[in-house]
C-alpha cells in the first residue's frame, strides 16, 4: 500500500516509479516484481497465521480429551 502512495505523490495511485529495464532483466517491469514480492509475502504471512491457529486449537482439544 505505501507503495502505491508513493506513485500517488507523482501523479496516480501505483505508478511506476521504478525505471524501466532491459527485457529479461529482473527489474524490466518497473515496480510489478516488487509488488508481486509483497503480495506473496502477505499471503504466506495469512496461510502461516491460518495454519499455528488450527494446530494451537488442535493441541487444545487434543489436552481436554474431548
Amino acid at each position: 500500500m505505501i507503495l502505491g502512495f508513493v506513485g500517488l505523490s507523482q501523479a496516480a495511485y501505483l505508478q511506476n516509479i521504478l525505471p524501466l529495464g532491459q527485457p529479461k532483466s529482473l527489474f524490466s517491469a518497473g515496480t510489478l516484481p516488487v509488488l508481486n514480492i509483497l503480495v506473496g509475502t502477505e499471503v504466506l504471512g495469512g496461510l502461516i497465521l491460518a495454519v499455528t491457529e488450527f494446530l494451537r486449537q488442535a493441541l487444545e482439544v487434543q489436552e481436554t480429551g474431548t
